[in-house]
């Protein structure tokens, strides 16, 4: 079934009149017919870790350093890349980018003396006209006339829809198959006539529909048959057979995009890994699975083209990876009674999450 438009953002996809077309020409054929980000994030597990990705990594300060200590003057293209929209809002939609199509946009829109870029404007995947070689010719309406002006952040792959849409297909179609057991507890049924006048084709339309009415009312309906009437019931609805293929087409999706299956709730038997802490999960989350996006958006971000050579761009993950204020001071005191660090560096460290400049060497 064709899903309903739906936009709930001013950068939600326009791809629905392209599955309308799609969905004729193909008369329904819809393991040939593109998936769209629409459709995938219909699907639980991949809205978890969609907004997980894009939720954890646009949180994380994006920091310019030159050699290993931070700018004391942040450049304006790292702070705050857009004009009028707030970072975290640029770098979730740059993730969404990253993670369904393998790529995100930017087109230049100020630049500084050195004619480095200061402001650009993202351009989302479906307000991009690309030619055949790739490049950017034109985004949100707007010709590219410089290819200099076009910045490309390439992600660790080609993006879910381009190599995940079989088991997306799978995963929406376990879905609906899910959703038909639930309208149908009972879905094999036969009205079968075993007296009385054979009924007229309008006649058992009439019946049927009616049956079919009453059997999806909430609580299941009840149904009526008189003494001509039969009800047969070939078969019952496979639940626990739903239940472990729903479960495995989502840890599939999941797997495919990196990710843990604790990331999206997925059940795993015989899973026997434990976290002591919040920080032991977080470390799990960035080094297996948001690592990859980070790094491609710090390695664009650190090109010549927008940073001044030697300055590498990163996002500060302390926050995050941080300890309890409990296991901070237990592990103050034993670097300090080891004579690794001094009180004053500790105490630095645990308001700050950082040592003050100059008192480590």
């Amino acid at each position: 079934m064709l899903e309903a438009a739906s936009y709930s953002s001013p950068w939600a996809s326009s791809d629905v009149l392209a599955q309308v077309t799609l969905a004729h020409l193909y008369e329904g054929a819809s393991d040939i017919i593109p998936v769209s980000r629409t459709t995938a994030m219909g699907i639980a597990p991949l809205a978890k870790i969609r907004n997980l990705a894009c939720g954890t990594i646009s949180r994380f300060p994006l920091v310019a350093y030159a050699g290993d200590v931070a700018q004391a003057n942040q450049p304006r293209i790292v702070s705050q890349p857009e004009d009028g929209r707030p970072s975290v809002s640029t770098w979730s939609w740059v993730v969404d980018a990253l993670l369904w199509y393998g790529r995100a946009w930017f087109i230049v829109v100020e630049r500084g003396a050195d004619m480095r870029a200061t402001v650009v404007e993202w351009v989302p995947e479906w307000r991009a006209t690309v030619n055949a070689s790739g490049s950017l010719v034109q985004g949100n309406d707007r010709p590219v006339r410089n290819a200099a002006d076009v910045v490309r952040i390439d992600g660790p792959h080609e993006g879910l829809l381009n190599f995940a849409q079989r088991g997306i297909r799978e995963a929406v179609d376990i879905d609906n198959a899910a959703a038909n057991a639930a309208l149908n507890p009972v879905p094999a049924i036969e009205l079968h006539q075993t007296g009385g006048p054979e009924m007229e084709d309008a006649q058992i339309d009439a019946l049927t529909a009616r049956w079919t009415r009453s059997r999806r009312k909430k609580g299941g309906g009840v149904a009526y048959t008189n003494p001509s009437i039969e009800t047969k019931v070939h078969g019952q609805q496979p639940e626990q057979l739903l239940i472990a293929g729903r479960n495995m087409a989502a840890l599939n999706v999941v797997r495919s995009a990196g990710f843990p299956a604790w990331a999206a709730d997925v059940d795993t038997n015989g899973s026997s890994l434990t976290y002591s802490n919040a920080p032991s999960r977080s470390r799990e989350l960035i080094d297996y699975a948001l690592a990859p996006y980070m790094a491609a958006i710090e390695g664009r971000w650190s090109m010549d083209d927008l940073t001044v050579r030697g300055t590498s761009v990163r996002f500060d993950t302390s926050a995050l990876l941080r300890a309890d204020f409990a296991a901070q001071v237990e592990t103050a005191v034993k670097a300090v009674d080891a004579k690794l660090f001094t009180k004053e560096e500790m105490r630095s460290f645990i308001e700050t999450g950082s040592f003050r400049k100059g008192e480590i060497g």
